[in-house]
């Protein structure tokens, strides 16, 4: 019977026999292979998860187990258990299990109907051969009770396939032969005659089943539940009824023959003694020429991260220089240096994987040739070489012989550059193959490396390391690779992500380090191929004044280097945008009105003979259906050159594209970049009032353009969403925020995330906009370093648009129209996260912050995403510098969605934001900052006074401090008002404030009148903010808004007093006259009166230093926090 609905369509070179099989599952637990270990960690699980649904003591018949773990497992849970005997187990049961009450037995032959209630096969199936299938079938049929079946969950059989060193032979490492998703599994069994009635997706991991299952104790008795990534699918199936003379038919012929010829086959089979697979140069040339052109290839580092790794170590190349490729594999990277100006040679021992190079590479502009080794006219001829992901290949008899290669290639002054596993386990990845009856490492590694061994290692061979990074290229292939560039670029050691990889950059004992390349952005070669490449400039007069004079309406496309596929000769091609009419076609050859412009120039001419394009060039283009093909100008790669391609067509149907509308966008643009400068540069009164001219023009655009709120074509609780719900099942948890600057909301972010690391099934991720624009705007990002989160910015459009058009073709349509209302930038933005949300689908979406949660919020909805909160983490917008007109409407878009949590993290800013957007208070959530008294750490007396010192105050100084940014919000004024008054009552009392901000000259310009500048000491941000804390005597906050300040939270956990104006929910951080005391009015006399008599009363401050520490964990304890917030999230 063939299985109809098998996921991969790859047929593997194995020819699977009984005596195969046999031999690989005896040797995998002779061994303890990784295929023989599923099961010690899985069986449990299982039965714990049966024993939920069917409640023991139930009688459950095994059919196919290979070891006991799971009869084990079952009896544990309270099961009656017996299994069909297929032969004796591989490994000895942990304990006697005849003398356990519940044990059944073995039996062999296949029980008949009603006997059993349940009858369970877990990892079998996938690895039946074919003419076992339908016997196996039958046999789960004919017992009449519940089928279980558990297999993987829609696994990739090609991702795990591995090579026989031996033989050549391809086959799964796990020895599966099929592999379903929960649809495919139920159609197979329908076509077997068993009718699925419920389907779990689960992730057997304990942890996970245990937090889900404690949540919702009933999952598992629903027709379809998923748990956390859902690996294992858990299926439950019943038998259609069967004719008493076809039940017999079966009985008689099938199973029990199967039982049988199974028993017959274990008691004949012996233990395989497997050989331990000796490399030496002429078997690894073998071995690897063996994967040219076979799945295992495209899994090659090369192929999977190439492009990531060499738009990384960029900075480290030489333009023009000379490229030497060590172990290039097919040349997949040899080719992208090529391209991209680098040239290079490739040096590939295996004549296969040469030959292939030498077929793709021939003839490029910039490859200098495949070699075999090197001979007098190449030996130091060379900047730089590369051998990436190959020393962990190299024999220790070759090692010496390797890095004198190395050295001889090199130019006087060059560098390596080297990649390598970091740290690997190599057990993890030992095969066995029945095919050779050998075992061996799967990708042929003879070592690991770490950091230190490899520095080391280089030391050892007569190279000098000039850095060693720690990286992770699966991460940069999630986020791009804007953060591994910036540390694989950087002059000192770094780590990226999990530092799974290690790239080291070396040169020759007494040659001179020198610094890696400087690039802007603009001077990459080699970019990140899923960027959209940024605008230089506005449009030039040329395509302008197409735009103006047109008399329909046009729409202009910018085409995206990272979707441009270079053709023959000088032909290029590149996928035009859904949106555009269908081009060009054999019955009309004329019909594209498209137009094609380099930098604004146009090119041409148009409907150009394909032939001719490719051999002339010269900007020749056609456009052919959904496809533009075109030249450049000048025969330049589009891709690397720096120039703008945009095509721009006339839509004859549409409303004309007037002068007006196109002055309101341009106004948009201006604009854009008007209050991006403004809100950097401008003083706090000038912005509020820029913010609120800004506001004005913003509402004139709009309506000029035609796009208002009140003519928005449908509200957003009517938008259909793009996908079901259950298409999110499994997905992440993200947060979404616009970066990680150095503030209270970014610090609670993080306390969230590294809590939610170890409370959810997988790692959740953080979303931004602006990480990387400065230091700043990455403050936090460092104590993410350590968590498995993932951290970064949104895609860009282009990407997102991508994501979009997967779904449906006209999707973004959908959303632009119901979104035009927006200003444009926010439009983007809520496109952009749609196309993460799309790719990730996430679970759970929560927005932190007001901007950014609007476009988050509007996006999660759009897109369908199950659960969406919206933070707001403050008193309302409208209150802000940073308040713009459409904030108000979009809110209460998202709040008339009544599946979407509105949050606020204090009563006072949930009230203040209800009575601005005129909703009911009630229409906001509570969740208060949480935070994690282990993490606020108590420095030691010696640390205190070493901070002290460097700031110039004596031990016994009484300080009055605090921690914020100065802004116009925090008062920064006021706060020096407060502090003169105290230094005039206190002669010896000095001020501090850590932080950071425009307002700083004012602060200093005041204290200067009220002559005590000497007295106060604004060092800059501090990283260790208990540290800061700690050498305070009184904690003074004098904000005009807050919502529930983080810093107040952590003064009290140290025991500081603290003394504060009625800002917003900051009272609701001050247990009065216990912790700290609140200003009723933002009186600065009234301030100081406070301070000063806390400064005058010892007792007073000791009672704070018991008081404080207790009062933050009960009222804002992390773990109360992440309740809730799981509790929101639904998990």
């Amino acid at each position: 019977m063939m299985d109809p609905r098998v996921i991969d369509k790859f047929s593997l070179k194995a020819q699977w026999t009984t005596d195969s099989v046999e031999a690989f599952w005896r040797a995998c637990y002779d061994l303890d292979l990784e295929a023989a270990r599923s099961s010690r960690h899985m069986a449990p699980l299982i039965a714990d998860l049966l024993a939920l649904r069917f409640a023991p003591p139930r009688r459950v018949f095994l059919i196919g187990d290979r070891d006991p773990i799971m009869a084990e497992a079952l009896l544990g849970a309270g099961f009656q258990v017996a299994r069909a005997d297929i032969g004796p187990w591989l490994t000895p049961p942990a304990r006697e299990l005849e003398a356990q009450e519940h044990w059944l037995g073995a039996v062999d032959t296949i029980p008949a109907a009603g006997e059993f209630e349940i009858v369970l096969s877990a990892g079998m199936l996938e690895s039946l051969l074919e003419d076992e299938l339908d016997t196996f079938l039958a046999a789960l049929k004919i017992s009449g009770g519940a089928v279980v079946i558990a297999i993987p969950n829609g696994e990739r059989l090609e991702e795990n396939l591995a090579v026989c060193p031996q033989t050549g032979t391809m086959f799964h490492t796990a020895q599966r032969l099929r592999a379903f998703d929960r649809y495919g599994l139920a159609d197979f069994l329908a076509s077997s005659g068993l009718e699925t009635v419920a389907e779990l997706e689960a992730e057997l991991n304990e942890t996970v089943l245990t937090e889900v299952l404690e949540k919702e104790p009933d999952l598992v008795e629903r027709p379809h539940a998923v748990i956390g990534a859902g690996t294992t699918l858990i299926s439950i199936s019943r038998p259609l009824a069967l004719a008493e003379n076809e039940r017999a038919n079966i009985d008689f012929y099938g199973p029990n023959g199967w039982l049988a010829a199974r028993r017959r086959r274990a008691d004949a089979s012996r233990s395989p003694v497997p050989k331990r697979w000796q490399w030496t140069r002429s078997n690894i040339d073998d071995f690897w020429s063996r994967i040219v052109g076979t799945p295992l290839d495209d899994l090659s580092f090369g192929k999977v991260s190439g492009s990531k790794f060499l738009s990384g170590v960029e900075p480290w190349l030489v333009p023009c220089g000379r490229h030497l490729d060590v172990g290039a594999g097919e040349g997949h990277m040899a080719e992208l240096l090529a391209k991209c100006g680098y040239p290079v040679a490739a040096l590939e021992p295996a004549q296969s994987r040469a030959e292939v190079i030498e077929k793709n590479l021939a003839g490029l502009s910039g490859f200098l040739g495949r070699l075999s080794g090197l001979d007098d006219a190449s030996r130091g001829t060379f900047d730089v070489v590369l051998a990436c992901e190959v020393v962990e290949h190299v024999l220790e008899e070759d090692l010496e012989d390797f890095f004198e290669l190395l050295k001889s290639a090199l130019k006087p002054g060059g560098r390596i550059v080297l990649s390598t596993p970091n740290a690997e386990d190599l057990s993890r990845s030992q095969i066995y193959s029945p095919f050779g009856n050998v075992l061996f490492h799967r990708w042929q590694h003879v070592r690991s490396l770490s950091s230190e061994t490899l520095g080391q290692l280089l030391r050892d061979h007569g190279f000098v390391p000039q850095v060693i990074h720690e990286v992770d290229f699966g991460l940069a292939a999630l986020e791009g690779t804007q953060d591994l560039a910036k540390t694989l670029g950087a002059n000192q050691n770094g780590r990226h992500g999990s530092g799974a990889d290690l790239v080291a950059i070396a040169v020759r004992s007494g040659d001179k380090k020198l610094p890696p390349r400087s690039l802007s952005a603009a001077e990459r070669r080699i970019a990140d191929q899923d960027s959209e490449p940024k605008e230089s400039g506005p449009l030039s007069m040329r395509l302008h004044e197409r735009l103006v004079a047109g008399s329909a309406a046009v729409q202009v496309c910018k085409l995206s280097s990272a979707t441009m596929v270079g053709e023959d000769g000088l032909l290029w091609s590149v996928e035009l945008p859904h949106t555009f009419p269908s081009g060009d076609h054999k019955g009309r050859p004329n019909r594209s009105t498209l137009e094609l412009f380099e930098d604004g120039v146009p090119l041409g001419p148009a409907h150009a003979p394909h032939e001719e394009i490719a051999r002339l060039g010269k900007g020749r283009f056609s456009h052919w259906r959904r496809r533009l093909l075109f030249s450049t100008s000048d025969g330049f790669d589009p891709r690397h050159s720096g120039r703008h391609y945009m095509a721009m067509i006339r839509l004859p149907n549409a409303p004309a594209l007037t002068i007006r509308r196109i002055a309101s966008r341009v106004a948009r643009m201006g604009l854009k970049v008007g209050l991006r400068v403004g809100r950097a540069v401008l003083s706090p009164s000038i912005r509020s009032r820029l913010s609120k001219v800004a506001g004005r023009i913003e509402e004139f655009v709009a309506r000029a353009e035609g796009n208002t709120f009140e003519k928005r074509p449908i509200p957003l609780a009517d938008f259909p969403k793009a996908l079901p719900e259950s298409a999110f099942s499994g997905g992440p948890v993200v947060l979404c925020n616009n970066a990680l600057a150095w503030g209270g909301a970014e610090r609670q972010i993080v306390n969230t995330l590294r809590a939610l690391v170890a409370r959810l099934p997988q790692p959740p991720h953080l979303l931004c906009r602006r990480l990387g624009d400065s230091a700043d705007h990455d403050f936090y990002k460092g104590a993410l370093a350590d968590h498995p989160v993932e951290v970064r910015n949104i895609v860009d459009l282009a990407t997102a648009r991508k994501e979009l058009a997967l779904i449906d073709a006209g999707l973004e349509r959908r959303v632009a129209d119901a979104t035009a209302w927006l200003p444009i930038d926010v439009q983007e933005e809520i496109i952009r996260f749609a196309g993460d949300f799309l790719a990730l689908k996430p679970l759970v979406v929560h927005a932190w912050q007001d901007a950014l949660s609007i476009s988050a919020g509007y996006a999660a909805r759009m897109v369908g995403v199950p659960r969406v909160i919206i933070s707001s983490r403050n008193m309302a917008a409208n209150r802000f510098a940073y308040h713009r007109h459409y904030m108000a409407n979009a809110y209460r878009e998202i709040a008339s969605c009544i599946d979407i949590v509105m949050l606020n993290n204090s009563e006072a800013g949930a009230r203040d934001y209800a009575k601005w957007l005129e909703l009911p208070r009630e229409r906001y959530r509570i969740v208060r900052n949480g935070i994690n008294p282990d993490e606020i750490i108590a420095p030691n007396e010696a640390e205190i006074q070493g901070l002290r010192y460097s700031l110039g105050l004596a031990g016994d100084t009484p300080i009055v401090g605090s921690i914020f940014r100065f802004y116009a919000e925090k008062q920064p004024l006021l706060w020096v008002e407060t502090a003169a008054r105290i230094a005039a009552a206190h002669a010896k009392c000095h001020f501090i404030v850590f932080g950071t901000g425009p307002m700083k000259e004012e602060m200093i310009t005041l204290a200067a009148r009220h002559r005590f500048a000497d007295r106060l000491h604004l060092p800059g941000t501090i990283d260790n903010a208990a540290l800061g804390l700690s050498i305070m005597d009184v904690f003074l906050l004098t904000s005009e808004l807050e919502g529930t300040p983080n810093v107040v939270l952590e003064a009290s956990l140290l025991g500081l007093p603290v003394v504060a104006t009625d800002a917003g929910g900051t009272a609701e951080t001050i247990d009065e006259n216990t912790t700290g005391l609140v200003a009723a009015t933002p009186d600065p006399q009234l301030l100081a009166d406070h301070v000063i008599m806390i400064l005058g009363q010892e007792q007073w401050r000791n009672r704070v230093r018991e008081a404080g520490p207790v009062f933050v964990r009960s009222r804002f304890g992390l773990e109360r926090m992440l309740d809730e917030t799981l509790n929101l999230y639904r998990l």
